[in-house]
């Protein structure tokens, strides 16, 4: 499980612990109407984290937005901008190389944008996650020229400036802080992995590359290098080049990637890709099968599973019992109106009165207490009680 999986995970039972707190030793006739918002908010917000998620099981997404410029709505920007997005995510998705670039609109309102999947990603999850992207962008990045919403997967770009086959090197960085148990063994054929996806990615026609390193002793190393498919070779290779000593000078941990919004670099001690990478030459042994490279995607999908399917479960079962206990409340309920006592109980059975122990009425009303006194009338005295009483 990620650190972002984890992350979720603990905001999720957090919550559950905060609700089982706010309910224990709170009965039905004590469940006030603020305190059933009050958990009725926060299952709300727990249905929000499961979905959240879900998501970053399928996807990690960061918004990269640029704040030096910024446009109005409505307005011509505005206007291009739509029709890009509403564009690009179905032409990648549908185009043999998963990747598109566009523009729309004249000077000085015209918007230009670039759309691309992984390679090894479907058509349909690719515009997926692109239609994901720019609602993201749209929600995340509103009113500014420039966006680039990155993912694991995909990643959708857009500015007012013309882009294309420029390189940036302002470089992010996710780590794992688990730490391997032999870093000056691990980190050799971590370098050699990286150096050799380096030297592919700028080569190839997608401009992405991957591989992986297996060993009985050290286990195994997945590695992945790629460019924004606008770069040409030579900007391509300066964008992974300068990413590279990032990823190295961290050879003790499980994992690491860099990316910035035209390169990124990766490397896991899982598979990263839905279909397993080519392997490498020089040497390195061939053990991955297409159901090991499957089993860690299919590993982490299921307890991701089994973690929303027990949330809601436990969700379900809060709301059912604030259901029922409102149900119970919603009952008839009656203020006892008290005859003299020294009435006799004839005149109760004639008023058609319900019967209560002399114990019971001492109670609710605090020995009939005067502080529980509401007034006096022409049937007798009336109190109020402390708890209600419940008629069937």
């Amino acid at each position: 499980m990620t650190p972002f999986n984890v992350f979720v995970e603990t905001k999720r039972w957090l919550i559950l612990v905060v609700m089982y707190a706010f309910l224990q030793g709170t009965s039905c006739e004590h469940l006030t109407t603020e305190k059933i918002l009050m958990v009725l908010i926060l299952i709300a917000v727990l249905l929000l984290f499961l979905s959240e998620a879900y998501d970053l099981h399928r996807d990690a997404f960061l918004p990269w937005c640029d704040f030096s410029s910024n446009y109005t709505i409505p307005g011509p920007f505005k206007a291009n901008l739509d029709k890009l997005l509403s564009n690009l995510p179905d032409a990648a998705a549908n185009s043999n190389s998963l990747f598109f670039n566009n523009s729309f609109g004249t000077a000085p309102a015209v918007a230009y944008g670039l759309a691309q999947c992984r390679t090894d990603m479907s058509a349909y999850d690719c515009g997926i996650c692109l239609y994901r992207s720019a609602l993201r962008a749209l929600s995340q990045c509103l009113l500014y020229r420039s966006a680039t919403i990155l993912s694991n997967i995909c990643t959708l770009r857009y500015s007012d400036r013309h882009f294309f086959s420029e390189v940036s090197l302002n470089f992010v960085t996710v780590q794992d802080f688990n730490n391997v148990s032999n870093p000056t063994a691990f980190s050799k054929p971590l370098r050699k992995l990286m150096h050799e996806v380096l030297s592919k990615a700028p080569m190839s026609a997608t401009k992405f590359a991957s591989a992986y390193f297996n060993d009985s002793i050290i286990g195994s190393i997945y590695g992945t290098a790629g460019c924004s498919r606008d770069l040409t070779d030579a900007g391509c290779s300066t964008c992974l080049n300068q990413a590279l000593p990032h990823v190295l000078e961290v050879g003790y941990s499980k994992g690491y990637r860099v990316f910035s919004v035209t390169c990124q670099v990766r490397f896991e001690i899982y598979p990263i890709l839905a279909r397993p990478p080519p392997t490498l030459t020089r040497g390195y042994p061939s053990e991955v099968t297409m159901n090991q490279g499957m089993a860690g995607n299919r590993n982490d999908a299921t307890k991701t599973v089994l973690a929303v399917v027990l949330s809601l479960t436990v969700a379900i079962g809060l709301v059912s019992v604030i259901y029922l206990c409102s149900q119970k409340r919603r009952k008839i309920r009656k203020l006892i109106f008290l005859r003299d006592l020294q009435y006799d109980e004839t005149d109760f059975a004639s008023a058609e009165s319900k019967w209560f122990e002399l114990s019971i009425l001492r109670d609710a009303t605090d020995n009939f207490s005067n502080q529980n006194k509401l007034g006096q009338g022409g049937f007798g005295s009336v109190y109020k009680v402390k708890r209600y009483v419940i008629f069937y």
